[in-house]
């Protein structure tokens, strides 16, 4: 989809029906056996959906505060990797991702430019749009927004304080953690031990225990705000995606994704809502990616430390972006550095002469073998840096056997490269393949 034609979906709105609109290609046949790692168990474990052949898969999406950086790059391509995985295997996958588009910062940044907030999500909701399909970033099925979610999300705060899961404060509504059993199982640990010592007394305003956690902040710092039976305000930041979550996904969904930062609060807190809105299991498989580093620091907007996602593809090329993220397992935590964007281009450098030279036709024995070896460490756990050797040794060993253009093209598909330059320039199926 161009760029200049974001996914209808953007607005939050749904198509009549569910969300089966991806893998029509695939056999009806049970999907194959893909393998991962549970952040709330701390291991990796066989991938079972709650409906047979289906995925239900939210991720968390950007704060328009700004355009994407390539720590947000990251956290997109691994899980665009991990649906591609999902759909090769036989799944259908019904992919959701918000935006957030009203924050302090969002207001301040539109303000600065002379524009209107809204005017201002948008265009950055426009960069990043831009900047994935540079990276050949799959679209989700929908993209909901904070501000087209107001009026569900003031209700089910309602909702809350009726459960007794919250409570009005000084200056608006706050979540009681205490009553949500198993609270603190995606941290690892007790959360008093994490936060207690970083909550002031000015901070309390009146909450029962220093880690309960904000769902509505009455306030008009800002000049934007909705009107509600506390005083007019905007909602807390984990009360946005679990709302929208449920109500697009259902009560329970198959895997939540997002970078390894969000696990507290964050999701912790998200997960803490959507029990007390449902009681039952929010989500089956937590899975988050490592972040990306400059120097000792988190790259992040607040800290002022990224590196514009959109000016690293100009500089390096979209491929060699895309393999920088895939060079390393997605759990772990990657130095933004010119040593790794050097052994990406020389990655992408060897796989592409490969793939130009590569002879076409149905793949041999040994390169079917091949394939399938880089299809397997895809499905452990996203392996990807055993699937970038594993097709390094195909390019470089066996490109001139019959069928090694074929094999490298649906390996190439699977990891996100095959449409982007210089793979693109030619397919599987021209007059030399």
């Amino acid at each position: 989809m161009a760029a200049s034609e974001p996914n209808t979906q953007s607005a939050g709105a749904l198509p009549e029906g569910d969300l089966d609109t991806h893998n029509q290609q695939h056999p009806q046949h049970a999907p194959d056996q893909i393998h991962l790692y549970n952040t709330t168990t701390r291991r990796v474990e066989p991938f079972e959906p709650i409906e047979p052949n289906t995925v239900k898969l939210y991720v968390c999406g950007i704060s328009t505060s700004g355009p994407p950086h390539v720590g947000h790059g990251r956290s997109y391509v691994v899980f665009d990797v991990l649906r591609r995985v999902l759909e090769h295997a036989g799944y259908n996958v019904q992919h959701v991702q918000n935006f957030t588009d009203i924050e302090e910062p969002i207001v301040r940044r539109a303000k600065e430019r002379g524009i209107e907030p809204i005017q201002y999500a948008r265009e950055m909701e426009q960069a990043y749009f831009d900047a994935m399909d540079r990276l050949d970033v799959l679209q989700a099925d929908a993209f909901p927004r904070v501000t087209d979610y107001m009026d569900t999300i003031i209700e089910a705060t309602q909702t809350l304080e009726n459960h007794e899961c919250a409570y009005a404060i000084d200056d608006g509504v706050a979540f009681r953690v205490c009553d949500i059993q198993g609270f603190g199982e995606l941290l690892g640990r007790d959360p008093m031990e994490a936060i207690v010592s970083t909550v002031t007394k000015d901070q309390i305003n009146g909450r029962e225990n220093p880690f309960d956690f904000v769902l509505w902040r009455n306030r008009d710092d800002v000049g934007i705000t909705w009107e509600t039976p506390w005083g007019e305000g905007r909602p807390g930041w984990h009360t946005e995606c679990a709302v929208m979550a449920t109500d697009l996904l259902g009560d329970t969904i198959d895997i939540h994704g997002g970078g390894q930062d969000l696990i507290f609060p964050h999701h912790e807190s998200e997960r803490a809502i959507a029990r007390c809105l449902t009681n039952t299991d929010f989500v089956r498989y937590w899975v988050h990616n490592g972040l990306v580093r400059l120097g000792e620091d988190k790259m992040s907007k607040s800290l002022r430390n990224t590196v514009p996602l959109n000016e690293a593809i100009n500089e390096h090329g979209p491929a060699t972006i895309r393999t920088a993220y895939l060079l390393e397992p997605y759990r772990e935590t990657i130095e933004w550095t010119p040593k790794l964007l050097d052994t990406a281009h020389d990655t992408t450098q060897t796989l592409h002469e490969a793939y130009h030279d590569a002879t076409p036709g149905e793949p041999s024995t040994p390169l079917q073998r091949l394939l399938q070896n880089t299809i397997n460490a895809l499905r452990n756990d996203l392996n990807t840096p055993h699937a970038l050797t594993t097709l390094q040794t195909l390019a470089t060993d066996h490109k001139h056997e019959p069928g090694a253009k074929t094999a490298l093209h649906e390996a190439l598909t699977l990891l996100g490269l095959a449409n982007l330059p210089p793979f693109n320039e030619e397919t599987p199926n021209d007059e030399n393949a």
